[in-house]
Parts: C-alpha cells; sequence; structure tokens
C-alpha cells in the first residue's frame, strides 16, 4: 500500500501542463476511431448539451456538434465509446442512466433511451468475446443486451475500491467514474475516489486489475495513480481519469482539475503521459509535459446562419420558439426578472485570452 496522503509540498511536473480545453470542462471523456480522438464532457445544467471535440494529435481540439439538441435534465459524467460501427454516449440525468447512438460522429443522435438502472458515471466494456457490460458508481456493474440500449440481469456490487490509507484529507470516498478497459489479459478498472471538490488533495485516480470483467479486483500497489500531491501545486483536484491508447500505441491518460487561484473557472481537461511497469500497471510518465497548442473557432458569431453558433447554450432550457436568427441578427424574446430566472445565452469560453 502506498504511503499515507497529506498535504506535503513536492516538486510536480504537471505544473507545467497546460490544459487541452480549458473552462469549465469537466468529466472528460474520450474514444478513438482509427486516427481520430473524440471527446465530450459533463453538460450540466446547460443545453443544447454533450458538445463533442475532434483531435487528430491530442493538442488541437476542434468542437463539432452537440449529441443532445434540448434540455431533459442537468447531464453529469458521461461515456463516449464507439462499437461495432456506432457511438454511444451513456450518461446519468435526474438520477437515471440513459443512453444516445449515432452511426456518424455529426449525428443525427438518437432520443435519450432510459436504461432503468441507478447510480451514476456510467462507464461502457466490451469484452473480447462480445459481452458488453456498464459500470456504475459505488463497484457497480450491469451487463448490457447486445445493442448496448438495454440491460440483462441484475445490478451487481463487484468492487469496493482502494482502501485509502488514514488520515488522508478528502472529501469522502466517493467510488465514481469508473473507466474500465481491457489489455493483455488483465481487465482494469480506473475509478475516481476522494470526492471532486473537497481538499485540493483529496480528488484522486485509482486502478485495479482482474482476470475477469467482475473481479475479484487487485488493487495497484501505487495507487493513487494520479492526484495532486501538495495545495502548493498549480492543478487541485486532479482526477476522474481515462486511459487509453493512442493511434501510434502510446498510452495517455485524460482528467480533469481545478487551476489555484481560479477555482470558479470550473474544472479544465488536462492529459499526460502512461507509461506501464514490467509487471503490467499504469502509471504516469515522466516525459517533459510538451506546451498546449489547442486552437478552438473564434466565439465571434455572425449570426448568418440558420441555427445559433457552437458557443451558445441556455440554462436549464432550451426553448427556440424565443428566438429567431439568420441575415446577420439575433432577436431574443426576454424571460424573467433577473439573469438567474430569464435563462439568457450563454458562452462557456474555453480560451485562454483576455
Amino acid at each position: 500500500m502506498s504511503a499515507i496522503l497529506n498535504d506535503a509540498p513536492i516538486a510536480c511536473k504537471r505544473d507545467r501542463i497546460e490544459p487541452i480545453i480549458r473552462g469549465d470542462y469537466p468529466d472528460p471523456t474520450i474514444v478513438r476511431v482509427g486516427g481520430d480522438y473524440y471527446l465530450t464532457h459533463s453538460a450540466n445544467w446547460f443545453a443544447p448539451a454533450l458538445l463533442i471535440w475532434h483531435s487528430t494529435d491530442l493538442k488541437e481540439w476542434r468542437p463539432l456538434t452537440h449529441a443532445l439538441s434540448d434540455y431533459g435534465g442537468d447531464i453529469w459524467a458521461p461515456d463516449i465509446s464507439h462499437y461495432e460501427g456506432r457511438f454511444y454516449i451513456y450518461f446519468t440525468t435526474l438520477g437515471r442512466n440513459k443512453v444516445i447512438t449515432a452511426d456518424n460522429i455529426m449525428g443525427p443522435w438518437s432520443d435519450p433511451i432510459d436504461l432503468n438502472v441507478p447510480h451514476i458515471d456510467p462507464g461502457h466494456l466490451a469484452t473480447p468475446d462480445g459481452r458488453r457490460f456498464l459500470y456504475l458508481s459505488g463497484g457497480h456493474i450491469v451487463e448490457l443486451d447486445a445493442d448496448g440500449l438495454s440491460t440483462i440481469g441484475e445490478l451487481r456490487k463487484i468492487y469496493d475500491g482502494w482502501p485509502i490509507p488514514f488520515p488522508t484529507r478528502i472529501e469522502a470516498l466517493a467510488e465514481e467514474g469508473p473507466k474500465p478497459f481491457y489489455r493483455g489479459g488483465w481487465y482494469y478498472l480506473i475509478t475516481a475516489q476522494g470526492g471532486t471538490a473537497g481538499p485540493a488533495t483529496g480528488h484522486m485516480v485509482v486502478v485495479a486489475r482482474s482476470r475477469s470483467h467482475d473481479g475479484p479486483w487487485e488493487n495497484a500497489p501505487a495507487n493513487p495513480i494520479l492526484r495532486t500531491g501538495s495545495r502548493n501545486e498549480r492543478w487541485w483536484c486532479q482526477g476522474h481519469g481515462t486511459i487509453f491508447e493512442t493511434a501510434l500505441g502510446e498510452w495517455r491518460i485524460v482528467y480533469h482539475a481545478y487551476e489555484q487561484g481560479f477555482v470558479s473557472l470550473g474544472r479544465h481537461t488536462l492529459i499526460q503521459e502512461i507509461v506501464w511497469t514490467d509487471d503490467g500497471w499504469p502509471q504516469l510518465g515522466e516525459t517533459e509535459p510538451s506546451a498546449s497548442i489547442s486552437t478552438y473557432p473564434s466565439l465571434s458569431d455572425d449570426f448568418t446562419g440558420a441555427e445559433l453558433s457552437w458557443q451558445w447554450q441556455f440554462s436549464r432550457e432550451l426553448d427556440r420558439s424565443r428566438y429567431t436568427v439568420g441575415e446577420g441578427e439575433l432577436t431574443l424574446e426576454g424571460r424573467g426578472a433577473s439573469p438567474t430566472s430569464g435563462s439568457p445565452p450563454l458562452c462557456i469560453r474555453p480560451q485562454d485570452e483576455a
């Protein structure tokens, strides 16, 4: 077991990492299809929702489309996957886990399908023999039908989490964000623990592995593999990671973190190298982080299209009867007595520039 986790100051190369997507883009989930990478995040209470980003090099990212066009409840911790030619996004809303699908990343995306299973933070796995499973918070699992749109059998608890040593400063055990994958005869389960927004050092990523998709699980001897070591570091509450293989056969982890001094801006999306130990455990690499070259389209909108551009979202509603757009103009019907009740169009800014 690793040493007791505390707030001891440490040197950290991650202080030099620049986010690949800056701004309030938490709970990143990624899928690779050939040489293309697609990324989406928690949508929180904004609509349209589930903005999908695209990259071919993991450095330069472009927004493509929103997978959900209407507001049906706050959306948390999605999981994007690609299986047998079809895209899937599993997500939690209003205490329910749902799924949408599309044959093309640009859509059209299906209406949400309720899977009728509790818990949060779904994570999809397809086994080498073609079975499909959904992993959920608290160490739970349920099998999916072959089409991924309904469940088979009962929800089961299969993992108790990594026993965080006392006296570690955490918000709660909060066993969330399960992201399973298969490699070299092992099933790996990547989990967030410690709470997402408590002490700066509380959030973490832990790893367990098993020869079977449902355990028994062996916890990594070097857990946690990712965590803020000191509140003096630049990136706070590092966690909610997904480990994936690149098109070049390298491995990376994408995760989120607050920036010290700018917590109100939300959790940014970061990425870092993963290397493998001789005995088959993932750990952070020692490669010096390279500068981010992320670029985004201009946030300006000339309102010449038939719809609002990608950067605009509304808070807890999307009433298209309120606005018209085109020929260089936006006409918006007022609502409410203040911004909190009026649901004005908003932009979650991803850029560094003032």
